[in-house]
């Protein structure tokens, strides 16, 4: 973090992280850090762009029981494609823009936690006559549980309960928190969090780099 040269140290390895990926046919690569300046700007020198930034959330005891809310089920197969238009329209351009300029699908992109590894994923969305209103995504590792909340912003207030029943399916505990992430354009979401009984963590941002562009090929 220190010391002279530790910069130029910095960028070398990152530009050589940036084109192995391209050798081995990565078209982006992330990177996800506490908010700094300082390394912020090293990674804007060797080519990265901020994609969002986010507070993260963190609960270690539940809220209490809660019913199913009205509207509330497991993502199925068939719900793939109106999930995909469902992102596209409540997730801003600069997100889209991260999962790169040739790509045809925005569930690909969201929630965007593509580089975390986890024991298992549980997915619901919350539906008013087949419309999508909301999408919570459930991901557990032995450390802990990570929340994923998407929600059109005009029904962002009575997204309570639906977040409070998927909560009462993790075993939240000092051990084993709940993670949640609130990007900024979600403004409001970090208020119902906190009325959970969740806490400020951390700030972070995600940027990415672009491996590759999209070029156009006119043809007879």
């Amino acid at each position: 973090d220190h010391g002279d040269g530790a910069t130029r140290i910095w960028q070398r390895l990152l530009n050589h992280l940036i084109i192995t990926g391209a050798e081995r046919g990565v078209l982006r690569v992330y990177a996800r850090l506490s908010e700094d300046s300082e390394a912020e700007e090293v990674l804007r020198q060797v080519g990265f762009t901020v994609v969002s930034r986010e507070e993260v959330f963190v609960l270690t005891q539940l809220p209490g029981p809660a019913p199913l809310p009205k509207g509330l089920r497991r993502v199925d197969r068939d719900d793939r494609p109106a999930l995909d238009t469902f992102y596209c329209q409540v997730i801003p351009h600069m997100l889209h823009r991260a999962d790169g300029p040739c790509a045809n699908s925005c569930a690909s992109m969201a929630p965007h936690r593509m580089m975390i590894s986890f024991v298992s994923t549980e997915e619901f969305v919350w539906t008013e006559k087949g419309k999508i209103i909301a999408y919570l995504g459930l991901h557990s590792s032995p450390k802990g549980y990570w929340l994923d909340v998407v929600v059109r912003p005009e029904y962002r207030a009575d997204l309570l309960p639906y977040i409070k029943y998927v909560l009462t399916l993790t075993e939240c505990s000092p051990t084993m928190p709940v993670y949640s992430p609130v990007f900024d354009y979600s403004v409001g979401l970090g208020w119902l969090l906190r009325t959970l009984g969740f806490e400020s963590f951390t700030r972070q941002v995600l940027l990415v780099a672009h491996t590759m562009v999209c070029i156009p090929i006119r043809r007879q």
